[in-house]
């Protein structure tokens, strides 16, 4: 799998959770969300990041899903190694997410 594939692949994934149901959202309903970056360490994808992943965090937060609460985040890496990008895209799939949110972390 090339690298464009896998980043239209987790992309794409993305965008079909559905944005108008987190209004209604029951905090009895726990969605899970699949954090996958092809660099960072996964004990950096925390809240506790501000720089990247804090943002995300308080942005779910205000839309009404919290970690823990109603929302189960799984965190995914491939710790910068871009021969593991096809693995790690068939597990991160495998476990059907409700939405699959990647971080590419390039910087300019």
């Amino acid at each position: 799998m090339r690298r464009r594939e896998f980043i239209t692949l987790i992309g794409g994934a993305a965008a079909t959770w559905p944005l108008e149901a987190r209004a209604q959202q029951s905090s009895k309903t726990m969605k899970r969300m699949a954090l996958v970056s092809p660099s960072d360490k996964i004990t950096d994808m925390f809240v506790t990041n501000p720089f990247v992943y804090g943002a995300l965090f308080k942005e779910l937060s205000r839309l009404g899903y919290v970690e823990g609460d109603n929302l189960i985040v799984e965190r995914y890496s491939a710790n910068g190694q871009t021969d593991h990008f096809d693995e790690l895209a068939r597990v991160v799939v495998s476990t059907h997410p409700d939405v699959i949110v990647h971080h590419p972390h390039v910087w300019l």
